[in-house]
């Protein structure tokens, strides 16, 4: 499975513009993904069957900067203990042919 991660975005920011969250933005704390990169690199479906894509987006209690940039999803869940007000997600289907 491959992660993206991102945190630290402020309750103001309602949506991101086109491309911004492949580069870095005030509006996030890029961490460290599968690939130890700090941007969203997009869906790279292989050919053939579609697959899923999940997005969960967790409030906390948290200020947006006061966790340090290139935390790992496991270093950010741990660091999310006990600071959780709420969590949903999204799941979509991508596939190319």
């Amino acid at each position: 499975m491959v992660h993206w991660v991102a945190y630290g975005i402020p309750a103001s920011v309602t949506g991101f513009a086109e491309g911004e969250v492949c580069k870095p933005s005030p509006n996030y704390v890029g961490g460290k993904g599968t690939y130890g990169a700090a941007t969203y690199l997009g869906p790279c479906t292989p050919r053939g069957a579609p697959h899923h894509y999940t997005f969960t987006l967790i409030a906390t209690d948290l200020e947006p900067g006061d966790l340090s940039p290139g935390l790992t999803r496991d270093e950010l869940f741990a660091k999310l203990t006990g600071r959780t007000k709420g969590a949903t997600g999204l799941v979509g289907l991508f596939g190319s042919l």
